[in-house]
């Protein structure tokens, strides 16, 4: 196996980095000697109204070894509302894209590496024609491909699926009650973290650079600032405690924004500077009420915090007792009480921290790609 064809919906640039997670897999692949082809939609509607610039058809992004990507770039056309027997009509148009986009091209390709299941459906299509084996990597907060296609044609599109990748149990027993892959082969391997830049540092000279008190106990939140991820609830939890030490940053954007005088910080930096605002952190804090398995979660286990989240299955691959406190989402007071033992228990924050960096060590980029291609090269076998 030498040449990957990646079949997923979006890639990130500088300029927009939306699915960064899906760059990192590209660029870490390249960097192991594959020759990588990525063919990635973009909405000419997004573009119309102004939300994204339109991009070229074909660009080449480049690893950290100087390795080319090729990338391939169909336009469709989005129109979420337009529905018939209540699927969504933009599915098709997205897929008859990609397909026509790999015809034109024709890339050498030993594998087709789906991610996402509404990906793998485009991604069999191909495979199909082409008899090529297919996996997909599942990472979905939800899995939502039953409702873009029929149950038949799924089934029919992935004739040519070789195994899964789930990134939590969580995915892998979704998967399986939907009824997708079901016989095939399933790896679970956590999302990770690029260890260059997600590393634990010093608290007392980064606050002093970013202006914070040394004195406050400050939290932490990465995510969009939507009800999913919570962060009208950490803001509520932290109100309820009434203790003007605790202040908290908010890392994300959306219709949620948190205000107040506990908010130090509300809005998006540049990637490479998060990983300071959680160093600046004493705690990371996310009641996330679904996910696959949370970059962010990871990216703060790296910088050495005690984690507060969600106690539902998404998180037992990365989180337990010794790094972080499970609460229910949806209850602020859980959450408060969780911040309150923190706040007032050094030593437990200490240990907890501990196990983060020590448990973040096995889920770093490297080591999720090396156990992707031992498990991609076992079932080929």
């Amino acid at each position: 196996m030498k040449n990957i064809c990646f079949i997923v919906p979006g890639y990130p640039t500088k300029q927009e980095p939306i699915f960064s997670f899906i760059g990192e897999t590209v660029r870490a692949f390249a960097d192991q000697g594959f020759h990588c082809t990525v063919i990635a939609e973009q909405s000419l509607m997004r573009a119309f109204i102004g939300k994204t610039r339109l991009r070229p058809f074909h660009w080449v992004d480049t690893s950290s070894k100087n390795q080319t990507i090729d990338i391939y770039q169909s336009r469709t056309l989005t129109f979420s509302f337009l529905k018939i027997r209540g699927r969504r009509v933009s599915e098709y148009w997205k897929k008859r894209a990609v397909v026509h986009t790999y015809q034109k091209v024709r890339p050498a390709t030993d594998l087709l590496y789906a991610h996402f299941w509404s990906s793998a459906v485009v991604g069999g299509e191909i495979a199909n024609k082409e008899d090529i084996p297919l996996v997909v990597v599942t990472g979905e907060s939800r899995i939502s491909v039953q409702e873009m296609y029929p149950k038949s044609y799924i089934t029919e599109r992935l004739r040519h699926l070789a195994g899964i990748i789930s990134v939590s149990s969580k995915n892998v027993e979704e998967s399986k009650n939907l009824g997708l892959g079901i016989g095939k082969p399933f790896k679970i391997i956590p999302n990770a973290i690029d260890e260059t830049k997600f590393n634990k540092h010093d608290r007392t000279a980064l606050r002093n650079t970013y202006g914070f008190s040394q004195d406050d106990f400050i939290i932490s939140f990465v995510g969009a600032f939507k009800e999913r991820k919570g962060p009208l609830r950490v803001l509520a939890a932290i109100q309820q405690l009434q203790d003007p030490t605790i202040k908290a940053i908010f890392l994300g954007g959306g219709p949620q924004v948190p205000e107040g005088e506990e908010v130090l910080f509300a809005g998006t930096v540049p990637h490479a500077h998060i990983s300071d605002y959680l160093n600046c952190s004493d705690v990371f804090l996310l009641p996330t009420q679904a996910e696959g398995c949370c970059n962010a979660i990871i990216e703060a286990m790296a910088c050495g915090l005690p984690i507060i989240s969600s106690d539902l299955p998404f998180n037992y691959d990365v989180l337990d007792t010794e790094n972080a406190i499970l609460v229910d989402p949806n209850d602020v007071h859980a959450i408060a009480t969780a911040i309150h033992t923190l706040k007032n228990n050094s030593e437990r924050r200490d240990t907890m921290g501990l196990s983060s960096l020590q448990k973040s060590k096995a889920l770093t980029l490297d080591n999720r790609i090396q156990n992707m291609i031992e498990f991609i090269n076992e079932i080929l076998e």
